[in-house]
């Protein structure tokens, strides 16, 4: 692998992880004022936008452990830039590079959960016109220490690597705030007497599902 296309794979990475962090902040944004919308008069108008958020972040972070031969995932890289750490003249050390993969086995079981949820549910189902109301169980905080372990390790593995951004962690935050802020401006104008969501028909699937197992 030349440094060229380790670059690439590691900005790919690097996308993966920011677009999973943001829809994870809009996702669980959405659950923490799951209060506000149950006092909507149409609350299920949201259920949608919850089911797709989290289905993308799943998607996303999926994406992240791919680990075919040409995949940007990140045991590809760290093997990559094990193998040709010198070659490349990177600053990262076998030390970091044994501490992220320690970190992320600790989540093994639930990265499996992970990899099925996407190729058995989400790969069959995206473009399914009958959504399925819940992917299968997974223990949210863990998977949100997941993505930790992945903001941590992109960090590491961009050292070196002066023409490649950091994640925005300020869009993450931003991303959840201005989620939160919305229900809150649409509250003030649709409960008691609102005129925008009185208008809007019944969906599928209600906000209570919210899979904090």
């Amino acid at each position: 692998m030349s440094i060229v296309e380790y670059k690439e794979r590691v900005k790919w990475l690097g996308m993966t992880i920011r677009e999973s962090l943001i829809a994870f902040a809009i996702w669980d944004a959405l659950l923490e004022v799951n209060t506000t919308i149950r006092q909507f008069p149409y609350p299920k108008f949201f259920s949608p936008v919850l089911y797709m958020c989290e289905t993308y972040w799943l998607l996303q972070m999926a994406k992240a452990f791919e680990e075919t031969k040409d995949s940007a995932g990140i045991y590809q890289i760290i093997s990559a830039v094990s193998d040709n750490r010198n070659a490349f003249g990177l600053p990262v050390s076998t030390s970091e590079l044994r501490r992220i993969k320690r970190a992320l086995n600790k989540h093994q079981s639930a990265i499996t959960v992970l990899r099925k949820i996407r190729n058995d549910q989400i790969a069959h189902n995206l473009f399914a016109a009958e959504k399925p109301d819940n992917h299968e169980a997974f223990n949210v905080r863990e998977m949100e220490c997941i993505l930790e372990e992945l903001k941590r390790a992109y960090a590491v593995l961009i050292k070196g690597l002066d023409d490649i951004e950091p994640i925005e962690l300020d869009a993450v935050t931003k991303a959840k705030n201005s989620t939160k802020s919305m229900i809150e401006a649409l509250a003030e104008n649709t409960i008691g007497g609102g005129y925008f969501l009185k208008r809007l028909p019944l969906v599928r699937r209600d906000i209570d599902g919210d899979n904090r197992h």
